[in-house]
């Protein structure tokens, strides 16, 4: 239902049980899914993506970093960007792409995140500028009294979600990558 953009489903099962934190065999789960959909389909995303953002994003995440709990809220950018990465890890763009420069430049955001509406995120959200400061923000080794450590920077202007990072899944935490499946390269 996500997939497709069909609302009026993804609400009927959220109100009939379904729940929007579980995940596909690879640990994508619906939001990521509609999100990942509307980064590769600007149609999608211009048509689609407010009403099943809405409904499939919860009102906030939390991970651990470090052995401490970071609560994430769905109004940040930390947020949008933390979801939107972690959509885009299963993109058979990037696996080809991780290869030659490891993580996600901010390019890689801006000229998708123009399609996406602005009750999905502002304007001011998508520019470049705005997009660079969080993830140089949210570097892992930055010192900043706000800083949530979600970012690992791999090279100049490049990031890869916090190696170290940990999410809850079926009541366990588990080290991001490994809940995804994913085997990191190597970085310099």
């Amino acid at each position: 239902a996500s997939m497709i953009g069909n609302d009026a489903l993804v609400r009927n099962l959220i109100e009939n049980g379904a729940d929007i934190a579980l995940t596909d065999t690879q640990g994508v789960a619906a939001l990521q899914i509609a999100l990942l959909r509307a980064y590769n389909d600007s149609k999608y995303a211009n048509l689609k993506l407010a009403a099943v953002y809405e409904l499939l994003a919860p009102s906030n995440i939390s991970v651990k970093i470090n052995e401490k709990l970071v609560k994430i809220d769905k109004r940040s950018m930390e947020y949008f960007l933390f979801q939107l990465m972690l959509a885009l890890l299963h993109n058979k763009v990037f696996d080809k792409y991780f290869k030659y420069i490891p993580g996600f430049a901010t390019c890689d955001f801006v000229d998708q995140l123009k399609y996406f509406p602005n009750t999905v995120l502002l304007d001011r959200r998508k520019k470049r500028s705005y997009i660079s400061s969080i993830l140089s923000k949210n570097e892992i080794n930055r010192n900043d009294l706000y800083n949530r450590k979600l970012f690992m920077r791999t090279r100049t202007g490049h990031y890869i979600i916090n190696p170290t990072l940990e999410i809850k899944t079926n009541m366990e935490w588990l080290n991001i990558y490994k809940s995804l499946g994913i085997t990191l390269p190597i970085f310099e």
